[in-house]
């Protein structure tokens, strides 16, 4: 029997999940409940970012980041223009984040 995707990974009027608003809004603890609540960490929107990328794209991202790696968010994923999350932190200026994503 197939299982049932979660609610949380439906794309909503905007083309992105609940996991990627929270994470774009750099909301841990939203993301962390998310995730417990089995929301995809790998999940594309129509563009085919990933909420590592949504979050990666945000100041101070760190603690965002390492709650979806914790939940094997990938950090090789490419989204529809070639990019990696790594490569939105490099452009964000967000060393940390960075740093972060390396050392996976």
């Amino acid at each position: 029997m197939a299982s049932r995707p979660s609610i949380h990974d439906e794309l909503g009027a905007f083309g992105i999940t609940d996991l990627h608003v929270a994470a774009y809004e750099h909301d841990t603890k939203g993301v962390g409940e998310l995730l417990e609540k089995c929301a995809d960490p790998n999940k594309q929107d129509m563009s085919l970012v990933t909420p590592l990328h949504a979050a990666c794209q945000q100041p101070n991202s760190c603690d965002v980041v390492r709650t979806l790696l914790r939940h094997r968010a990938d950090v090789l994923e490419r989204d529809s223009i070639g990019h990696t999350p790594l490569h939105w932190a490099a452009f964000a200026c967000e060393t940390d984040t960075v740093k972060l994503l390396l050392s996976v």
